[in-house]
């Protein structure tokens, strides 16, 4: 008998585009309600990627679970696939409550496939399934190949997120990252392409507080470490741009081990607060920490403690401080985020992250204007960006107000200019009405500057440097008793504020009004170890030691201030300081100047 042949298997290969969808969050929807989130997905497999894939030549190869991999013959048709299902989904979760929008990460590569029946393997499916894991919710992420075959045949802008690495794969790849434009401009609106670079569009400031832990070991205590939950939460979403997770997904994370890492991917947040109270008899402790959703790293901590029995006045202050704090850090992370991603290509966003991380700093006369460069830079990108108009208004009134400027009126009015077109873009924009009523008090219009200073604390209570600036404005209008407890409640509110030296110098002319020389010494020299550069601090001290009689110490005073300002001159001085006919005020400017005089400066 002869040998049988065997005829070896043939394995058949094709190139194609391949693209891996997977639903965000789908073990923790399932585990609220397993019915709903598998109908759900089953209508969404139905009305949106069914008929998207389909009109694009595509066919579902594969369901697995919560995701579904598809082919495609065309790069592009995969591509354009991917945004329109992306659209439909933005689309559809703009008109949902948050915790019944829907998110998927898609990951699209083009390469050489294994063909059996009618599925496919591989490592061009591998690679794909790799691209949709790095995706964030909402967003698209495509391989080099994809990349070059496509880039100028869509109208869609592309961003280089570098080589990257995967398990299993032996070559890094470049991926990109696709930004489509909106067919709607409702939506687009709410959910601005600069915001994020993806098409869920979640603002950089995306952040979600998890439940507090109660360590008092009483069941019965929870209600406190969960109203200090819910009033941070209420509390960061005041903050410009910010996305803040409502308090009722929040607490579905309650008394459960988290991984800080799952829950940024699975709620879309780039940063996630965590913290516990622990009360006794007479003291309260919070511990807060901010922590990067996306690395797991610790990014800033803080310990908060009060006694017990002044627990019902405090707790409001409490949130507030520990929510200014954090409004500054968020910024901070955010700027060196989009320095890190982004380093030579920033958007408007990054542009203005960028200035305000400079002037939520201690001011010099040359970090405002490098502030200044970064939000006119943002600004010719995008002329709606209040924040970049709020922040170049802040970088003038800040030169005006620390006695750097040398053209006062045409630096005020560009900021009285610059707040108008924050205020026009967005009226209730809290820091914008503070900075109107700096420009209402520099024109004297004293009543005026305190009305909008209570409209600004209305829409946010946190907002500390509109306390100072009220204490600031009563000093003015000859009311030092008054100005006194509100610049003591802005250092309550924000005691590591990059503005102290500033508030120290408010505080030391309000003690310098009543009298209290010696508590003033003692203000402005805290405001000169807070920030030696702001020259009014070291005249005021002169002015101060002149008055109790402590020349040689008033001269050094006095020294240094000429360092700062070598030109200055009794009558500039004399200039600078005018602005109110009350007779408080004129007493202490005439103090002022009788104090400058013996001590020599010149007329």
């Amino acid at each position: 008998m002869g040998k049988k042949h065997v005829a070896a298997e043939v394995t058949l290969r094709r190139l194609a585009a391949i693209m891996a969808c997977d639903m965000v969050g789908y073990s923790r929807l399932t585990g609220a309600d397993e019915e709903d989130t598998h109908r759900r997905l089953k209508l969404l497999r139905q009305k949106t990627f069914g008929p998207r894939i389909e009109a694009n030549h595509g066919r579902i190869v594969r369901i697995i679970g919560d995701g579904f991999l598809t082919e495609f013959t065309s790069v592009a048709d995969a591509v354009r696939a991917a945004v329109e299902i992306q659209q439909d989904l933005l689309e559809r979760n703009y008109a949902l409550a948050l915790e019944q929008r829907t998110y998927f990460r898609i990951g699209i590569n083009f390469g050489d496939i294994i063909v059996d029946d009618d599925d496919i393997y591989g490592n061009g499916v591998n690679i794909a399934a790799r691209l949709e894991a790095m995706s964030e919710p909402g967003g698209i992420v495509v391989s080099q190949a994809v990349f070059e075959e496509v880039h100028n045949k869509v109208p869609y802008l592309f961003e280089n997120l570098g080589e990257r690495s995967f398990k299993n794969i032996a070559r890094p790849i470049c991926v990109y990252r696709i930004i489509p434009s909106f067919p709607n401009a409702a939506i687009a609106s709410n959910f601005p392409t600069d915001s994020l670079p993806l098409v869920a569009a979640l603002p950089r400031l995306s952040i979600m507080v998890l439940p507090f832990d109660n360590l008092t070991g009483d069941p019965s205590q929870d209600y406190f470490s969960d109203s200090i939950t819910d009033d941070l939460t209420t509390d960061l979403s005041h903050i410009p741009e910010s996305f803040v997770i409502a308090r009722n997904t929040s607490f579905t994370y309650k008394g459960k081990a988290v991984n800080v890492r799952e829950v940024g991917r699975e709620l879309g947040v780039r940063y996630v607060l965590e913290g516990s109270v622990r009360r006794t008899n007479d003291q309260i402790k919070i511990n807060v920490q901010l922590i990067d959703a996306t690395t797991g790293s610790h990014l800033w901590a803080d310990r908060v403690e009060a006694p017990t029995i002044d627990l019902p006045e405090l707790q409001d202050e409490i949130i507030s401080k520990i929510a200014l704090a954090l409004n500054v850090e968020l910024i901070n992370a955010e700027s060196l985020r989009g320095l890190r991603e982004r380093p030579n290509n920033p958007d408007a966003v990054d542009l203005t992250m960028r200035g305000w991380s400079i002037v939520l700093r201690p001011h010099t006369p040359e970090s405002l204007r490098e502030a200044r460069q970064y939000f006119e830079k943002a600004l010719e990108l995008d002329e709606r960006r209040e924040q970049a108009w709020v922040g170049l208004a802040e970088t003038h009134i800040f030169e005006i107000g620390m006695m750097w400027s040398k053209d006062v009126p045409g630096q005020l009015n560009l900021a009285t200019e610059a707040i108008a077109k924050a205020l026009d873009i967005s009226p209730k924009y809290a820091r914008a009405h503070y900075l109107h009523a700096i420009t209402l008090r520099m024109k004297r219009k004293y009543d005026a500057a305190l009305a909008a200073l209570d409209h600004a604390l209305d829409l946010d209570r946190n907002l500390a440097p509109a306390e100072a600036q009220r204490s600031l404005v009563l000093t003015y209008m000859g009311r030092p008793d008054e100005a006194l407890a509100p610049i003591v409640k802005a250092f309550r509110l924000s005691p590591r504020d990059f503005n102290l030296s500033n508030w120290l110098s408010i505080l030391g002319v309000a003690h310098l009004q009543l009298d209290n020389v010696n508590a003033a010494i003692e203000a402005f020299l805290k405001a000169i170890a807070a920030n030696s550069k702001l020259a009014q601090n070291h005249f005021l001290l002169a002015a101060a030691y002149e008055i109790v009689g402590r020349r040689e110490e008033a001269l050094v005073a006095l020294a240094e201030f000429l360092k700062l300002r070598p030109s200055a001159t009794l009558p500039r001085l004399r200039e600078e300081y005018a602005g109110s006919d009350a007779p408080r005020f004129l007493h202490f400017v005439s103090r002022l100047h009788a104090a400058l005089h013996a001590l020599g400066l010149p007329e």
